[in-house]
């Protein structure tokens, strides 16, 4: 039975700190090598009718949010021009409170919203999405980030190896409730070996 307003969701949290993912990326950076038909863009709203032929109107709809919100957005771009992947930044410089599904400490930035079109998976378009953003966060001036942070669900093991690949190690198993546009933390379970 659905109850109007409540969403329960259960995540593995995944962490790397800036100096591990600083290395990594740059390491798989080097040594990786990428299709010659993508490119990875910063999302501007002119890309946003793309995104909405890619993925839908109300997918555009919430990168126009996000975007306005001060979020980067990253997106992996095909030569003819279509979007095939794309993943967006949250970071938290502590000016505000940040409640989403996972916690996310102050001086980490929040890597989600990831996907990747099925036809363009295994190519390594993710990792280089979520290399070239965490790279962009470390070269900030203004702000020091501590390290990142994202959240998969328990059986996504595809994208738990796309961050594996830069530096994100499993940390917790986290179980939340969503009341309305509230996100509680009912339970966290450290993984073991972390």
């Amino acid at each position: 039975m659905r109850i109007p307003g409540l969403e329960l969701c259960r995540e593995v949290e995944f962490r790397v700190d800036a100096a591990t993912a600083r290395r990594v990326c740059e390491q798989y950076r080097r040594e990786s090598v990428f299709p010659d038909d993508f490119s990875v863009v910063r999302f501007e709203p002119v890309f946003v009718s793309a995104v909405a032929t890619a993925r839908s109107d109300s997918t555009a709809d919430t990168f126009l949010r996000f975007h306005s919100e001060g979020e980067s957005g990253w997106l992996a771009i095909d030569g003819s021009g279509k979007v095939i992947g794309h993943c967006w930044r949250l970071d938290n410089k502590g000016k505000g409170v940040v409640k989403r599904e996972v916690v996310i400490p102050i001086g980490c930035s929040w890597l989600h919203f990831e996907w990747i079109a099925p036809s363009r998976r295994g190519q390594g378009i993710m990792p280089a999405l979520l290399s070239m953003s965490m790279m962009d966060a470390l070269a900030q001036p203004t702000w020091l980030v501590r390290g990142f942070v994202t959240d998969i669900a328990p059986k996504n093991y595809a994208s738990q190896r796309s961050s594996a690949k830069v530096g994100f190690i499993a940390v917790s198993c986290v179980t939340s409730v969503r009341i309305y546009r509230q996100w509680f933390v009912l339970h966290s379970t450290r993984l073991l070996g972390v």
